[in-house]
């Protein structure tokens, strides 16, 4: 399989990409090994990095490699030069491999962190992930050139984003998650036991702002439908249906990580799906009465409303200025600083739902850019939208400023604008300015260069 004619980066924005990744990937592993130098337990080390006493718990470690080293492989695919999918896949993968070995070894000296032949495999295999789930999306995306769409690139790109902060969500819950003490045995036992200590369902604990935040996964997944041609009432079904099936499915795997199952979050999540699907459907009329630029416009505003309401909530302002000061946590602003240490499924769901709001974005100014040169041209816009995002959280109670965070939501936007890039579409006008492009539905003929 072949990508036909890959999209020429820079080789500046190659390398700065690729080089970023790995520091930040070196960050997240060893940056303790200086820190605590153990030479003496270095071979003690090595025996439990050979065989390793796994347990449950592992699982959930395994997953945060696997979604860290996914972005290397992403990244490293989508800036590929290669034509050929095989090839760039496998380039990545071994990249992936070769870096994981050295962290690894690296960690054997220290003995603030574990070593593993586990986390070898799935470092890699993360990164096998990622190249691949890249490669099939840029694919995916490039079928979709020359075709007519709503917006000029495929909704599908924006219910992949929306569902992924989504999910996120159930799979962890920032807010209401109660964990079960006295959970122990294998997932059939951990999920009994969460299944009898279920929350009873209760309309009048629904919350209104769970049914907010899945609108929007509701109203993009049946755009997305209606543009591959399935009726508007029949996607309703499809979104609500579909959606709902996957987010109890996820909700009842909450006892494998000895969370609660939570009945009414998990309703709450479907009911926005369902209405967010249902006002989509009602509006069809209303979008096709906003052409070009306004309908990148209207998107956009939706869209950072969007990435407000997930990463601003509760929105409960703080009482005072000592509270703000305590919100400037030195240690946060070294990247992935908590990384490691993160509990469970919530530190994946963290990386995961960030990411993938700013995806959003980079796949919406990858087309329309508030400006085709300048400070904001193309995907920096996001830089500065994440900036806001951090800055924010020192005027809301239960937040700090976090680098990181910073860094995942502009990382997921820089994916998303390359995603689409390398699948050849390019730009049809200035948000800020609609006489800059010319105005079509169409994708314009060719890769471009910026």
């Amino acid at each position: 399989m072949t990508t036909r004619t890959p999209h020429q980066f820079r080789l500046a924005t190659v390398l700065s990409a690729r080089v970023s990744y790995v520091l930040l990937i070196l960050i997240a592993t060893i940056v303790e090994v200086g820190r605590y130098p153990d030479l003496g337990g270095a071979l003690s080390r090595l025996r439990y990095a050979v065989d390793p006493a796994l347990n449950w718990h592992d699982a959930y470690d395994a997953l945060r490699n696997v979604f860290l080293f996914s972005g290397l492989g992403a990244i490293w695919l989508v800036t590929s030069p290669s034509t050929r999918l095989r090839n760039a896949l496998w380039r990545a993968t071994a990249v992936g491999f070769v870096l994981s070995l050295a962290v690894e070894g690296l960690q054997l000296f220290t003995a603030a962190r574990v070593a593993s032949v586990a986390d070898l495999v799935t470092n890699t295999l993360g990164t096998f992930a990622g190249a691949l789930g890249a490669g099939l999306l840029v694919a995916a995306v490039r079928i979709k050139r020359g075709h007519r769409t709503t917006l000029g690139i495929p909704f599908f790109l924006f219910a992949i984003g929306h569902f992924g902060a989504l999910l996120s969500e159930v799979l962890a819950p920032r807010f209401g998650s109660d964990a079960l003490a006295g959970m122990a045995g294998g997932p059939r036992a951990r999920i009994a036991r969460a299944m009898h200590a279920a929350i009873p369902f209760d309309w009048g604990r629904l919350s209104a702002l769970d049914i907010l935040l899945a609108l929007p996964a509701g109203a993009f997944s049946h755009a997305a439908l209606v543009e591959l041609g399935v009726p508007r009432w029949i996607a309703v079904l499809a979104v609500a249906i579909g959606g709902g099936l996957l987010v109890f499915a996820i909700e009842v795997s909450h006892g494998t990580a000895g969370l609660a199952v939570n009945w009414n979050a998990a309703v709450a999540a479907v009911l926005g799906l369902l209405v967010g699907a249902a006002l989509a459907a009602i509006s069809i009329t209303f979008a096709r009465t906003v052409q070009g630029v306004r309908r990148a416009r209207l998107v956009a505003s939706l869209t950072v409303a969007s990435i407000l309401l997930w990463c601003w909530r509760p929105f409960l302002p703080r009482a005072s200025g000592s509270e703000i000061l305590a919100a400037l946590v030195p240690m946060r602003f070294q990247p992935l600083r908590e990384y490691p240490y993160s509990a469970g499924l919530l530190g994946v769901a963290q990386v995961v739902q960030l990411a993938s709001l700013g995806f959003l974005v980079g796949v919406l100014l990858a087309v329309w850019p508030l400006r085709a040169r300048g400070p904001l041209s193309y995907v920096w816009p996001a830089a500065m939208l994440a900036g806001a995002v951090e800055l924010g959280h020192l005027l809301i109670a239960g937040r700090i400023i976090d680098v990181t965070g910073f860094l995942l939501l502009f990382a997921g936007a820089w994916l998303g604008d390359a995603v689409v890039r390398r699948a050849g579409f390019t730009p049809y006008g200035e948000m800020l300015d609609s006489s800059a492009f010319p105005v079509s539905p169409i994708p314009l003929a060719g890769p471009h260069r910026r």
